[in-house]
């Protein structure tokens, strides 16, 4: 399985394991800033990089056009 998390610290989505998402909850200073986001089963891990792609890309412009205004 694959998952999709939301880090409200680094601002960032990520996609990985649920044994990633546990370690990643291990090393935040705030666990709850950890939220999931979207579930995949092992064979549509090329959607969740197609979807962790997108999700990064679409914060990435809000917070470029938050900045600008």
């Amino acid at each position: 399985m694959k998952i999709i998390w939301y880090n409200s610290e680094s601002k960032k989505y990520n996609c990985g394991s649920s044994q990633d998402f546990i370690s990643e909850v291990s090393q935040v200073n705030e666990p709850s800033s950890l939220a999931i986001v979207m579930k995949f089963n092992q064979h549509s891990t090329n959607l969740a990089r197609k979807v962790l792609r997108q999700l990064n890309l679409v914060n990435n412009e809000m917070e470029e056009y938050l900045a600008s205004s």
